[in-house]
């Protein structure tokens, strides 16, 4: 019973933790930053305009990061870590990654 009880316990505190992501719409706009980028010079927009949400492998990202860090950081299990940036597969197809600034 004491096994079960903490299953529903946490999947209450996930549902309350993703209730935000599924009731609310929320609409991105991204203008400004596309102006900013534009304004760029030729090598500081191939520095600084590396990715876009089209090069994310979000199915690696939700597997190898974000889940296991919500499991790590929010449900506080233990033995759990997400993947380093080296090792992960959802920024792989990112042509120059921040970390080589």
């Amino acid at each position: 019973l004491g096994k079960l009880r903490g299953a529903v316990d946490n999947a209450m505190r996930l549902a309350s933790l993703y209730s935000v992501y599924t009731i609310e719409r929320f609409e991105f706009k991204a203008e400004k930053a596309r102006g900013l980028l534009r304004s760029l010079s030729e090598e500081d927009r191939l520095r600084f305009d590396a990715a876009g949400c089209q090069d994310i492998d979000w199915k690696a990202y939700f597997t190898e990061l974000h889940i296991p860090g919500m499991r790590k950081y929010v449900l506080k299990e233990k033995g759990i870590e997400p993947l380093s940036r080296e090792d992960t597969h959802a920024l792989s197809r990112i042509r120059n990654p921040v970390s080589r600034l």
